[in-house]
């Protein structure tokens, strides 16, 4: 009996330590800072615009478990370090019901010459990639599943106080649409689709904005 009830225990607890470890890792993935650098050769790309900066940042999450004020502030601290002409943020900033009001004054901190660009990403919108909405909109098609099946209730009030906040701190938030910014004697077109596995992107509204004369088009999504 006594070694029946060991083996169950063992089995009991198997699960739980493999349970315990993989929240572990993701706490210590989300403090996790990740840079890499690029060197892009553009044919034709104009003698003013040549040695431009880019600095593109992604999956930020802010909110997810973990103590990840400070790892933005750190983010922060390196992307100063940089000095970007231009950053561009490609969603899932934050994480379903938050906002970004906490770090609104760390975001602040990031600076950038010429602007801050910016697009949403599922998580922004508080949409998760779960089996059953996957599932779902496998068996019925996208276009049968609506997006706010599987949304938080407040989610869309948490979405517009962040659009605002974005705009607070510098951060042009580009739904569906193109900015332009001037470099030197060169236009530069920014173009920000919203997420499109869920169902925000309106390619055909951001398409119809596009400036073929633009020496250089950067499209974000």
């Amino acid at each position: 009996m006594n070694r029946f009830l060991n083996r169950a225990l063992q089995a009991a607890l198997l699960p739980a330590a493999v349970g315990g470890a993989a929240a572990g890792y993701m706490l210590f993935e989300a403090q996790w800072l990740q840079m890499r650098y690029r060197r892009l050769q553009l044919e034709g790309l104009p003698p003013s615009l040549d040695g431009l900066r880019l600095l593109h940042v992604s999956d930020l999450h802010a909110g997810a478990p973990g103590p990840n004020n400070r790892t933005i502030a750190k983010f922060v601290r390196a992307a100063r370090r940089q000095e970007p002409d231009i950053v561009l943020f490609t969603g899932d900033m934050t994480d379903k019901k938050r906002d970004l009001s906490p770090y609104l004054g760390l975001l602040a901190g990031v600076e950038a010459r010429y602007g801050k660009f910016a697009v949403l990403g599922n998580h922004d919108h508080g949409v998760r990639k779960t089996l059953l909405r996957d599932l779902a909109r496998h068996l019925l098609g996208p276009e049968r599943v609506p997006r706010t099946a599987f949304q938080d209730d407040d989610v869309p009030g948490t979405v517009a106080w962040n659009r605002s906040l974005l705009g607070q701190v510098g951060i042009r938030l580009l739904d569906n649409e193109c900015a332009g910014i001037r470099v030197g004697f060169d236009d530069i077109q920014i173009c920000g689709i919203d997420d499109f596995q869920y169902g925000y992107a309106d390619i055909e509204k951001a398409a119809s904005q596009l400036d073929q004369r633009a020496p250089l088009r950067i499209l974000l999504s």
